[in-house]
């Protein structure tokens, strides 16, 4: 993976010409908005053409298939753990679950 830094940023309403940093993997971060590339935010037209993401796409479109939705009584499989140094109380909470096997 490739670096190079100050170049300017792709982001219409920062407009820095020398706080972005830009690597081969096609990501970057602008040090002066302190935004991350791509988003979703507003660029200027030349952007995509001089930070080309992977796949050509901005990755920031990605669609789920299928939402999951699930009642506390009904965990199917899944736990309320506590993870991360967040409690379990909070994971019940939010909903969040943990599920011990990867399918």
């Amino acid at each position: 993976m490739t670096e190079t830094a100050h170049l300017e940023c792709p982001y219409v309403s920062c407009g820095s010409s020398d706080a972005f940093s830009f690597n081969s993997d096609g990501f970057g971060r602008c040090h002066a908005c302190e935004r991350g590339y791509p988003s979703p935010q507003k660029k200027f037209d030349w952007a995509s053409e001089r930070y080309p993401t992977k796949g050509g796409n901005d990755n920031m479109t990605f669609t789920p298939k299928a939402v999951v939705s699930f009642t506390p009584e009904d965990k199917s499989g899944g736990e309320f753990m506590n993870m991360r140094s967040i409690n379990s109380k909070t994971m019940e909470d939010y909903g969040v679950l943990t599920f011990r096997d990867r399918q």
